[in-house]
This record gives structure tokens, sequence and C-alpha cells, in this order.
């Protein structure tokens, strides 16, 4: 009995924020007539949040589409065939952490600290659809999520690489 207002709360709460999060698109549309005032970072940090609600309220199909616009937005592009999945997945296999950790240190902190943040959200993107491809029950869709996995293993150690290059910093 205690869990059917905790569900129907939860509910609340997503189309309200899914609501918000509509209001918010009519505005970044009517500014993008205008002018380009809001920056790639911020669009796709809207469209991870949207596709985050949408998922929460179990619109899959369109919370996966936002959530790899988000990811193409910050330079992460997930692939749509099993053919891209498995070449995806061979790329994602390659070492490059040294490569990483190199360039983090030699960034200025503001760099850093901007490339930290696009990794996070990044992981944020690859962690939900991990999940929702997990859900799929569909061979596919296990390979979809793995590979999820496996980007965001790979994005993660990345992020590691950043955060330790700013405390070797401050």
């Amino acid at each position: 009995m205690g869990s059917a207002p905790t569900l129907t709360c939860s509910l609340c709460a997503c189309a309200k924020a899914l609501m918000k999060l509509n209001e918010a698109e009519v505005l970044r549309n009517s500014l993008e007539k205008k002018a380009n005032v809001i920056a790639c970072f911020e669009e796709a940090t809207f469209f991870s949040l949207k596709g985050e609600v949408c998922w929460h309220m179990g619109h899959m199909k369109l919370a996966e589409k936002l959530l790899r616009k988000a990811l193409s937005l910050l330079g992460r592009q997930f692939p749509q065939t099993s053919t891209g999945t498995f070449v995806r997945s061979q790329v994602e296999k390659l070492p490059c952490a040294t490569c990483v950790a190199r360039r983090a240190s030699s960034l200025p902190q503001e760099a850093r600290r901007k490339r930290l943040a696009w990794l996070l959200r990044q992981s944020c993107c690859l962690s939900l659809l991990e999940h929702l491809f997990s859900l799929e029950g569909t061979s596919s869709g296990q390979t979809f999520s793995l590979l999820a996995a496996r980007m965001k293993a790979n994005t993660d150690r990345a992020a590691d690489s950043y955060r330790a290059a700013d405390s070797r910093h401050r």
C-alpha cells in the first residue's frame, strides 16, 4: 500500500520535470532563431536531462533518441547498427590511457575542468543507455548495453586522468 503513493509522486515529479524541460525547449528554440547563444555543452545537458526524465517515465525510444543526440553534441557517437557496434567496440578496446593522462596534464586548469564536465556528462548518458538497452531483453540490446558499458568505463578512466591532473596542479 505504501508504494502506490510513492510511485504516483515519482510520476508527478517526472511529469513536472518534463513540462519544465518542454518550456525550456520552447525558450531555447526561440533564442536559436535570433542568435545561437546556447553553447553545445548546455544543449547536450538539456537533451540528456530530458532523456533521463523520459527514461524514468518509461518512454524508452524517446529517451534513447535524446541520449544519442546528447552524446553526439558531446562529441561521442553511439552506433545505430550492429556493424557500427562491432567497429566501435574494437576501437574502445584500444589502450589509450597514457595519451589521455599526458594530454590532461598538459592542459591549463580551466580547460581540464571543462573537459572533465564533458566527460562526466558523457558518462551519465552512457550509463542511462547501458540500462536502457539491458532492459530490451534482445541479443542486440545486450550488445548495445555492453558497448555502452565499455564506453562508459573508458570515459570514466579519462575523467579520472583529468581529476588526477587537476589535483597535481593545485
